[in-house]
Parts: structure tokens; C-alpha cells; sequence
């Protein structure tokens, strides 16, 4: 996780059950790393948390340090972030 910048396993998690190649219900380091870069890269397959795409475009990582409030439970998110690190709730 901290290789790609990640802090909400949970949010790993729900995204790396979308790349389970073999299905075996067992996420392996290759399944585990293409789904934190996947959400890096702000294509995940996760449901979004329930987010729109509105919200998904305008809460993706970003490249600078701006923080935008999170729609879902208003902590500070930092503008790189893929997720909440208050609540989990996922942007990509």
C-alpha cells in the first residue's frame, strides 16, 4: 500500500476483489498491485462507494496539493487521493 501511496485498506481491498484473475477469492501481490494502480490511475472497477460521476471527476487524484472537503463525511482530502482517509469513501 504505501508503495502506491494508499492509507485505506479497505478501500484496496473492495477494488482488488474487482482483479481476482484466477477467482480463487485469494488476492494475491500481483492482484493486490494492479488494483492499487488501477485506483492511481483512476480506473477502478469498484463501485465507487456510491459516488457519482460528478463527484468521481471532480474528487480523482490529482497532481498538486490541493485538499477538497469529501462529500460523504467532510474530512480534508488531499487533492492526490484516490479515497478518503477519514471514511474510505472512494473517488476513483
Amino acid at each position: 500500500m504505501k508503495d502506491h501511496g494508499l492509507t485505506q485498506k479497505e478501500a484496496l481491498i473492495d477494488e482488488a476483489k474487482h482483479h481476482d484473475a484466477n477467482e480463487d477469492q485469494f488476492l494475491n501481490r500481483k492482484e493486490l498491485e494492479s488494483a492499487a494502480e488501477a485506483i492511481n490511475a483512476g480506473e477502478s472497477k469498484a463501485d465507487g462507494g456510491g459516488a457519482t460521476a460528478e463527484e468521481i471527476a471532480k474528487y480523482a487524484a490529482k497532481d498538486d496539493d490541493t485538499e477538497t472537503p469529501c462529500p460523504k463525511c467532510s474530512a480534508m482530502v488531499p487533492g492526490n487521493a484516490g479515497f478518503c482517509p477519514g471514511c474510505g469513501e472512494s473517488f476513483n
